[in-house]
């Protein structure tokens, strides 16, 4: 299936007839015929304002249920790179591995895990997560069927660190874009770098541990 889907990807890839048309949206900004320069600001604010902004009602349709499905708003920017984020983790992000070889966790393994780790929690707020471990194992023991508590204590370790979980990472990363906007348009004094990775990371956390990349 991922292979035929795969092939599909790659013919629209061929296909540049939709790029030229947003190029051509551009040309009434632009006082002469051009070739666009995206490291000019202004060219590249318009090119981004054009290219983000959904119109076309059949055109745009398939983009439009890819955001209400991931529950993303087309309005906002970094929501588009959340959006693509995801899309390229799933279509091009390392295959799980063949027969043979040992399971290595991905990141979507350890997301999983904080958000089970989440559930059980819920059901015992005040243990320690050695005891919220072997909830996990009880609780979900076809999604860990060999896994052993020190495992998945280890492993909810690796999951909250985003130098190993690569969409905890990217998550923080486009929260910190957000709240430095966000100050920015409110024209308040930000964080400091340190807080704001504090801030980022714990709201990272919570929306993934609230099923944020969840199979809808």
């Amino acid at each position: 299936m991922r292979n035929k889907i795969h092939e599909r990807l790659l013919g629209k890839f061929k296909m540049r007839a939709k790029g030229q048309k947003l190029v051509d949206r551009l040309r009434p900004f632009i006082t002469t015929e051009f070739v666009p320069e995206w490291s000019d600001p202004r060219q590249r604010s318009i090119g981004a304002d054009v290219a983000l902004t959904l119109g076309d009602p059949d055109g745009d349709a398939a983009v439009r249920k890819a955001f209400a499905t991931a529950d993303l708003d087309p309005v906002n920017p970094l929501n588009w790179r959340i959006l693509l984020e995801m899309f390229a983790e799933i279509h091009f992000g390392r295959r799980p591995p063949g027969p043979g070889r040992k399971r290595k966790w991905s990141s979507e393994n350890w997301c999983q895990l904080i958000e089970d780790h989440a559930y059980v929690k819920a059901k015992h707020p005040k243990k320690n997560d050695t005891y919220l471990c072997k909830q996990i194992c009880a609780e979900f023991p076809n999604r860990y069927p060999s896994k052993g508590v020190q495992t998945l204590r280890r492993n909810l370790s690796n999951a909250r660190d985003p130098n190993k979980n690569d969409r905890l990472k990217h998550l923080q990363d486009t929260i910190v874009r957000e709240m430095q906007m966000d100050c920015l348009n409110r024209n308040v004094e930000q964080l400091s770098q340190k807080h704001l990775l504090a801030a980022a990371h714990e709201k990272a956390l919570e929306l993934i541990a609230n099923g944020f990349f969840a199979r809808k």
